[in-house]
Formats: C-alpha cells, sequence, structure tokens
C-alpha cells in the first residue's frame, strides 16, 4: 500500500498525475483510490456520509458507495482520476459529506468515516483510539456552540429536518444560503481555540 498526502498543486497538474502514475506503474498498483471532503448543507449530528465516484459496477459494490449526483468544479482529484482512466488505471474516488458551516477546521469525524470505510475494503483491523477521541472532542465542543446560540440551533435543525427527507445529501450550494457569516465565524472561533497550542483571543 502506497499513502500519498500531498497540498494541492497550483501548476503543472498533468505533470503531477504523470508523475503518480508512473510510480503506481512501477509498483504494479491494482487500484488508485484518492480520498476527500465535500461541502454539503448537512448537519453535524448526523452520521457521516460516504459518497463516490468510480466507473466500475463491481468496486463501487466493494466500497459500498452509491454513485454522487456533483455537477461542477473539481480539483487534482478529479483530475487524476481522469487521467488514471485514460490509462486504462482502476481508480475509485470516496468523500466524506462534511457541513458547510464548520469548513475552515479540520473535520476528525469525516477523516474517522474514511478511514473506516477503507479499513473495510481492505479487510483490514485497524485501531482508531487517538481519531475516535478526536471525533468524540470534536463532536463535544460543537454541541457545546449549538447550545449557547439559538441562531445556529434553529439552522441545525432545519439541515436536520432536510436530511431526514434525502437519501443523498447533494453538495453546497442549494436553494438555502448558509448561516449568517458571524455564527461562521463563532464556530471557527470556537473550534480553533480547542486546538492545543494556539492563542485564545
Amino acid at each position: 500500500m502506497i499513502v500519498g498526502v500531498a497540498i494541492e498543486p497550483h501548476l503543472k497538474w498533468k505533470t503531477y498525475c504523470g508523475l503518480i502514475l508512473e510510480l503506481a506503474r512501477r509498483c504494479r498498483v491494482s487500484l488508485v483510490l484518492t480520498l476527500g471532503a465535500l461541502l454539503a448543507d448537512v448537519a453535524h449530528t448526523r452520521p457521516v456520509s460516504v459518497t463516490g465516484t468510480t466507473s466500475d459496477r463491481e468496486l463501487a459494490a466493494m466500497l459500498g458507495i452509491r454513485p454522487t449526483r456533483y455537477e461542477g468544479p473539481t480539483g487534482i482529484v478529479g483530475v487524476l482520476n481522469s487521467a488514471c482512466r485514460e490509462q486504462g488505471m482502476p481508480t475509485a474516488s470516496l468523500w466524506a459529506n462534511v457541513p458547510h458551516y464548520i469548513s475552515g477546521t479540520e473535520n476528525p469525524r469525516a477523516a474517522l468515516a474514511l478511514v473506516q470505510r477503507v479499513a473495510e475494503f481492505l479487510q483490514a483491523r485497524v485501531d482508531l483510539p487517538e481519531l475516535q477521541e478526536a471525533a468524540r472532542q470534536f463532536e463535544q465542543n460543537l454541541a457545546e456552540i449549538v447550545a449557547r446560540n439559538a441562531e445556529i440551533a434553529a439552522y441545525v435543525k432545519r439541515l436536520e429536518a432536510k436530511g431526514a427527507e434525502e437519501d443523498e445529501p447533494p453538495p453546497f450550494p442549494r436553494e438555502e444560503l448558509p448561516p449568517a457569516s458571524d455564527l461562521v465565524a463563532e464556530i471557527e472561533q470556537f473550534l480553533r481555540q480547542q486546538r492545543p497550542g494556539e492563542a485564545k483571543d
């Protein structure tokens, strides 16, 4: 297994993808699996939904993914997947749907959902106590924010009701605008204050 973590390149995307494909060929890789997060109008109180893309129906069944209906801008992941298909390299992509109103911070719940899905696919047993604790703390922090702000609580309730009516959350934006920027700023500020080593304004 080769795991790559990198910042999305701003230039020379074709060269970047070509280097990854060359490495995959040299190592006789059987599948290129990309992971990411997708901003969606979902509530943080609901289980993390994982969607994905692949042109192989059998692979989709093995990964336990439903095709996403997303149509819009893409990034290096989309370009890499396209390059893989052009070169005949099996590829798939998994995306954790994350609440758009907490987009400015890391989301350990989303990371946990992706890791667990990959572990299931690989039929591997993994111990994730640190990530599970981070996810639990993340949920607790958000619960504190919601409990002290009626406006945020009302917005989350609307998302919960909307999510209960849908099988798959579409990506943000939708017809309903996100909460006011000051609410988003409050959430991001609170979460930043929970990170060790960072100043608390």
